[in-house]
């Protein structure tokens, strides 16, 4: 499946948008971890822990980037499903104009155009999917993380709390580590891009 396309002006990136998933999970995970392991802190922020300060800190920064990061999952869910409908308005072309067509050929050709199309299709719905379920579990953690809070701080009051979230080279999952439903949705797109592969051969050869 094609890695970028359009919505309007701008692009958009199914190659960003798992590595967005991919990273949304990992520092959910990565979140989860650091509140459940924070020292105990007293009314007054006193702790046995001497470092109880700095890991809440740590803690309120990594929530800061999951918080950015479930935004970028609600933007790239309704990219999702910008692509979902426009699939669907040109599935609903092709069976009109198909029935209007009498040959043979042009039939056979319409089908190819809709089977190709009903790929995407299954493709985004299994992609929104993904990132659903991502959202889910952001929001989880982060539900139990804004729980952990340092007495008598906010975030704001901590240096170093902003952020953008990227990416980063360890979220790239290898294909060897990837879930069955990482793998599902490579497979469809790998089977949309050697269907598109084949009709441009068989363009090439009609001329």
């Amino acid at each position: 499946m094609e890695t970028e396309l359009k919505r309007g002006r701008r692009r958009i990136d199914l190659a960003d948008v798992k590595s967005c998933i991919q990273a949304a999970r990992n520092r959910a995970a990565e979140l989860l971890a650091a509140a459940r392991s924070l020292p105990n802190v007293d009314d007054e922020g006193n702790s046995d822990c001497p470092f109880a300060e700095e890991l809440y800190a740590k803690k309120e920064k990594l929530q800061r980037e999951v918080e950015g990061l479930l935004k970028r999952l609600h933007e790239c869910k309704a990219d999702v499903e910008y692509l979902i409908d426009n699939c669907k308005r040109n599935l609903e072309v092709v069976s009109a104009n198909e029935d209007m067509l009498n040959s043979d050929r042009p039939r056979d050709k319409f089908s190819e155009a809709e089977a190709a199309l009903a790929v995407k299709y299954k493709a985004y719905v299994r992609l929104r999917e993904r990132i659903e379920e991502t959202i889910e579990i952001v929001d989880k953690a982060l539900r139990e993380a804004a729980g952990k809070r340092y007495p008598g701080k906010i975030p704001e009051e901590w240096p170093g709390t902003g952020f953008s979230p990227q990416p980063t080279d360890q979220d790239q999952q290898p294909a060897s580590e990837q879930s069955g439903a990482d793998k599902e949705l490579d497979d469809l797109f790998e089977l949309d891009r050697r269907s598109r592969a084949g009709r441009s051969h068989d363009s090439d050869d009609a001329l």
